[in-house]
């Protein structure tokens, strides 16, 4: 199950729903440290974009827009953050 809708509607809903919780629909999903780190463990996913900041480095968007405040993420960078077992 994706964190949140994988298309083009995702900015529509983020900003009908900006302000107001009780507008979101149940398929938005807040990031965690713990999903992330599971998001990450696909070998085909090289970065993750997300609204939470869950305490990895990450790159900050902080220019005025749509992604102002949002993360990337860089999965190589996660998984060298991991402990091994």
């Amino acid at each position: 199950m994706p964190v949140t809708d994988p298309d083009w509607r995702i900015l529509s809903k983020l900003n009908d729903t900006r302000g107001d919780a009780s507008k979101q629909t149940g398929s938005y999903r807040a990031l965690t440290s713990a999903a992330l780190v599971s998001l990450c463990a696909d070998p085909q996913l090289n970065f993750v974009v997300a609204k939470e900041n869950v305490g990895f480095a990450s790159i900050r968007h902080e220019h005025n827009g749509n992604w102002k405040r949002w993360n990337l993420y860089d999965c190589r960078r996660v998984q060298a953050s991991i402990p091994a077992a």
